[in-house]
């Protein structure tokens, strides 16, 4: 059984490469054509990030000489630089020959699909690196994403080992949960894990409407909109607004800089896909 060694968040700030590649708007163009979408027209806004080269950095400061056998990479958003495979740049650049791949189309739930799929791993390899990634250079108008910051991008790195400091997380993946029944879904799940601190992803801050569901928790933190007064403003390593899929996840890294007593769980929910996850971590050494 593979344990949570370490687990890191990292941003990124404009890249060097703040020209796109040749053809890159080209291909959005053809990508977007058939749903009615226009690219943006001149230069295109944000930090001009791959996922491969900040999944590099991010190995560097996650893994300390313990180079992975197996990194799962999860993201929602599209990669800025697609001249480069991700697997096979990392692949090139990690010591002996790990298994490296991907995980997209869960929308903001994506990265708990990665920690499932990483968990079927841990029998083979001895450290899984699973790294959520989030970047805003978007070339085409999205209302839905309209929230992502183009000014910072993130990635969260969780390292499990045989010798790691916390038991693997539970994760839950609850599927056709409608806006309707996010409240009563949520407090049924959470009261199987009482007194615990409760993290929360933007997509579950958003769409609930009542507390209820953390009658039983000892905290809850989030950037305090839409719960209610049950919901405390984190006070440690909070970061920006804006991010995607990895905001759950750079909460969750700064809650376990310092852990509470009892259990942790991250939670999060893409109303569109009427997903709604959990990653439940029972005891945080």
């Amino acid at each position: 059984m593979l344990r949570l060694d370490t687990i890191r968040h990292r941003t990124f700030g404009p890249s060097s490469a703040t020209e796109p590649f040749a053809g890159f708007l080209d291909l959005f163009v053809e990508r977007c054509a058939p749903h009615g979408v226009a690219v943006v027209d001149g230069p295109v806004p944000g930090n001009h990030n791959g996922y491969a080269s900040m999944c590099l950095r991010l190995l560097t400061d996650l893994c300390a000489g313990q180079d992975p056998d197996a990194v799962v990479i999860a993201h929602a958003l599209p990669d800025y630089d697609m001249t480069v495979s991700i697997s096979g740049y990392l692949e090139q650049r990690l010591p002996g020959e790990p298994l490296i791949f991907a995980v997209s189309e869960q929308g903001r739930t994506t990265p708990f699909a990665a920690l499932r799929v990483a968990a079927t791993l841990a029998a083979q390899y001895e450290r899984i690196a699973v790294l959520v990634v989030d970047q805003g250079t978007i070339p085409y108008p999205d209302p839905a994403l309209s929230t992502v910051d183009s000014t910072t991008d993130h990635a969260v790195g969780l390292l499990f080992t045989r010798d790691g400091r916390t038991p693997p997380p539970l994760v839950r993946q609850l599927t056709g949960v409608g806006r309707e029944r996010l409240t009563q879904t949520l407090t049924t799940e959470l009261a199987h894990t009482p007194d615990a601190t409760v993290i929360l992803g933007p997509g579950v801050e958003q769409a609930l409407t009542s507390p209820a569901p953390f009658t039983g928790a000892t905290a809850v933190v989030g950037a305090g909109r839409a719960v209610g007064p049950a919901l405390a403003e984190p006070t440690r390593n909070s970061p920006p607004g804006g991010q995607w899929c990895t905001a759950v996840w750079s909460r969750l890294a700064g809650v376990l800089a310092d852990p509470p007593p009892g259990p942790v769980v991250a939670v999060e929910y893409d109303p569109e896909l009427g997903y709604l996850c959990l990653s439940i971590f029972e005891a945080i050494k």
